[in-house]
């Protein structure tokens, strides 16, 4: 627990609770989203009337899906001195893991359901139906983390190949 005058470290994981407090806070017991953490700098600032101290935000390396926009406002720039940072972070640095320090925010959905519906320029045209769920229109493929050209009538892009 950060007083008002010393330094404020909060931690993101996706093992993480966004139910407790900043005050519960810790490298061991971690939020699960950053929205919280931000959450947690505004209520924070508010309760201890902080201002001029340095506030870090440290995300664990993992894939976070976002069901809504991140949004950070002036409140949640810190001081010209003590800017908030957002740091990526490795909870485990003796270990391998997928992402180690390697942090992900996704907004999007996975696509399941792909059917081969013929060839142009030496690759496969592939095709899948959205969920009626899906309100926008998608604007990128992803394939194996590598983002893939959007197909363009009547001249196609090169095939897309997944490594």
């Amino acid at each position: 627990m950060a007083s008002a005058q010393e330094e404020l470290n909060l931690y993101v994981g996706y093992w993480g609770n966004d139910n407790r407090t900043w005050q519960q806070n810790s490298a061991q017991a971690p939020f699960a989203t950053v929205m919280r953490a931000r959450d947690s700098i505004r209520e924070y600032r508010a309760q201890t009337n902080a201002q001029n101290l340095p506030i870090t935000v440290f995300i664990a390396g993992a894939e976070y899906t976002l069901t809504q926009p991140l949004l950070f406002e002036s409140q949640d720039s810190g001081w010209s001195n003590y800017p908030i940072r957002y740091i990526a972070w490795d909870p485990n640095p003796a270990s391998e893991t997928q992402y180690e320090d390697d942090v992900l925010f996704s907004g999007g959905y996975r696509v399941t359901g792909w059917t081969a519906e013929g060839c142009v320029a030496g690759g496969t045209i592939y095709r899948a139906y959205l969920p009626e769920s899906v309100s926008i229109a998608p604007r990128d493929l992803w394939v194996n983390a590598r983002r893939c050209p959007r197909a363009r009538f009547p001249n196609p892009p090169p095939a897309c190949t997944a490594t």
